[in-house]
């Protein structure tokens, strides 16, 4: 086991998937949440950029919960990077801020475009939309809303109706490749 205390770095045991050696440090020093990279990042940010186990990134969340709403070097925010990566809804549930669902991941997305575009549950874009209904009408960087996204990848009706009463009004508005969707709810 890696020693813990001053000469440890938590993101060296990250990127060795240490993860027995992180949970003991985080166990013992409970401020290594806290504890910067060289490029400014979280350990929460790299245990979910190395997809790390859920059970380490609750954890760490638990720990400096803080973190959920600040984004990573690359501009991801601990949300972002969880729906990148196909973490459960669960472990997603912890991380919804209002910070990660209406700033655009380093892709360019809302949380909510990626939910979306990944085909996430009804429950995870409830919670969401419940939490942060203006998500709806926060474009991508390519001027695309979440209702355009839900026509382009075809979304169950459900999904289609939950983002489209969250903001009707995008029905009138154009996609990012100037068209109007087509969208019966």
């Amino acid at each position: 086991m890696a020693a813990c205390g001053y000469n440890f770095n938590v993101h060296d045991m990250i990127t060795d998937n240490a993860w027995g050696d992180l949970m003991s440090c985080l166990k013992l020093f409970p401020d290594c949440a806290k504890m910067p990279s060289p490029v400014q990042d979280l350990p929460l940010h790299s245990i979910l950029a190395t997809s790390g186990p859920e059970d380490v990134v609750a954890a760490f969340h638990s720990a400096y919960p803080a973190t959920a709403d600040l984004p990573s070097s690359t501009g991801d925010y601990p949300l972002h990077l969880a729906l990148s990566r196909n973490y459960t809804d669960a472990t997603c549930h912890l991380l919804i801020t209002s910070a990660a669902c209406t700033n655009l991941s380093g892709l360019g997305e809302t949380a909510l475009f990626t939910a979306i575009s990944k085909a996430k549950s009804l429950p995870l874009t409830t919670a969401i939309l419940a939490g942060h209904p203006e998500a709806a009408a926060t474009p991508d960087e390519m001027d695309n809303l979440p209702l355009h996204e839900c026509v382009r990848v075809n979304s169950p009706r459900d999904v289609l109706k939950l983002v489209h009463d969250a903001y009707p009004e995008a029905k009138g508005v154009e996609n990012g490749d100037g068209e109007m969707v087509e969208v019966e709810v």
